[in-house]
């Protein structure tokens, strides 16, 4: 800073990287507490003041000047004090009934009297000054959410579905560069406990005694904030894992007819359409996905393949639904997991606008992938499959696939000898 010819204060400034971490700042005789967000007068101005006082007695004549200078230390804490201002009331009035102007009189000696006396009475007292810490900001410290996310030693899980170990990785990993006067880890804190809870933004401002614009206004900024990290936690593959994760439905279904197979999807109660009505993002031609009763079977736009409609025709449709049910379990758990933790969002009706619904339905994914990648999960038991509607009319490129796949599925993987030294013809 010295190159660009600036000069920094050291006395009145205090640089610091981040307000994440607690620290108590020193500025102009009041002691600012970061992570609290409360401030209380300096020790050492708490010092001085009452090494000024014991000057002050009863019948000793002083100038205009030293009353000024006392009332002006006074002054600088008064908004920190509890009933500060009125406690420095009655100086002020005796002050004034003397009716002497600071410029003329300043060297002008006033007696000490015992009305003064009583006026400075209150500030003798180091408890007072010093007192319990008062709020800068409108958060209260003492509200429940923010004592137990102040005290380290206690489980934010049971109210914000999150660790304090995710809950600090989540705020390190958002950009929330723009605030409103809110340490970035408290806001953070009320948009988690916001879609923990899927609560009004009434009820959110009640619980934390905060403005409910200001819930609101946290609430969409913060999920923009978590909406910037969705490409590094919720992507497609890229082609070189293929194979890996063909590979792994595979294993799940025991089978390795599902060695094309790259994907399963699945839909809960939340209103959207999904993307494969209107355009293909995922899988790539030549892979297909995994879908429930609930999707039409499909070879175009996008390979889906559901289970046969029971009761099956045949033992090969039957092996077929069960070797697919196998490998599609993964996502029925991955929903299952997720609705559990987020069970306010997916189970309760959003008081939000729709367009900000799909949204923080989004953050509960990113969120949820953040567990995983964690190991901090919430098991949940999978749903049981529904038949859905009928399939729709241009399946039949989807069928075919399904029925080859269906008898690759039950095809033995080797020769049976007695096949091969039978003749049919």
């Amino acid at each position: 800073m010295a190159s660009l010819g600036l000069k920094v204060n050291a006395e009145k400034s205090c640089l610091l990287l981040s307000q994440s971490v607690t620290f108590i700042i020193t500025f102009i005789g009041l002691a600012l507490h970061t992570r609290m967000m409360v401030a209380r007068p300096s020790p050492s101005r708490v010092d001085g003041i009452l090494r000024l006082l014991p000057a002050f007695k009863r019948g000793r004549r002083l100038p205009l000047l030293t009353f000024l200078r006392l009332l002006g230390t006074l002054t600088s804490i008064v908004a920190v004090v509890p009933l500060g201002l009125l406690a420095l009331r009655p100086l002020q009035r005796w002050l004034n009934s003397f009716h002497l102007d600071p410029e003329l009189h300043r060297h002008q000696k006033i007696v000490m009297s015992r009305q003064c006396l009583l006026a400075l009475a209150t500030w003798r007292d180091r408890a007072y000054i010093h007192g319990p810490r008062r709020p800068y900001t409108l958060l209260n410290s003492t509200g429940p959410i923010i004592r137990q996310f102040l005290d380290d030693t206690v489980d934010l899980r049971p109210n914000l579905r999150l660790s304090r170990h995710l809950l600090t990785a989540l705020t390190a990993a958002i950009d929330l560069s723009v605030t409103r006067g809110w340490p970035k880890d408290i806001e953070v804190l009320l948009f988690v406990f916001w879609l923990a809870h899927a609560a009004s933004y009434r009820r959110v401002a009640a619980a934390c005694d905060i403005p409910k614009s200001t819930v609101h206004d946290i609430a969409h900024r913060v999920t923009k904030a978590v909406l910037g990290i969705l490409d590094r936690t919720i992507r497609l593959p890229n082609p070189d894992q293929l194979e890996d994760i063909a590979a792994g439905f595979s294993r799940l279904g025991g089978s390795p007819a599902l060695r094309t197979v790259v994907g399963a999807i699945d839909g809960c109660h939340v209103r959207i359409k999904p993307p494969v009505y209107y355009r293909q993002l995922y899988p790539p031609e030549g892979w297909c996905i995994l879908g429930d009763g609930g999707y039409p079977c499909l070879g175009a736009p996008i390979c889906l393949l559901m289970p046969y409609r029971e009761p099956v025709a045949n033992p090969v449709q039957a092996r077929f639904n069960t070797i697919r049910s196998k490998a599609r379990n993964v996502i029925e758990r991955a929903f299952g997991m997720m609705k559990a933790c987020w069970w306010s969002i997916f189970l309760r009706a959003l008081v939000v606008k729709p367009a900000f619904a799909s949204e923080v339905v989004t953050c509960c994914a990113i969120l949820h992938n953040i567990c995983m990648d964690n190991g901090d999960l919430f098991e949940a038991e999978p749903p049981p499959e529904e038949d859905g509607p009928p399939p729709c009319s241009d399946v039949a490129s989807g069928e075919n696939l399904r029925n080859r796949l269906a008898a690759a599925v039950s095809a033995p993987e080797v020769a049976v000898a007695v096949l091969q030294d039978h003749d049919y013809c």
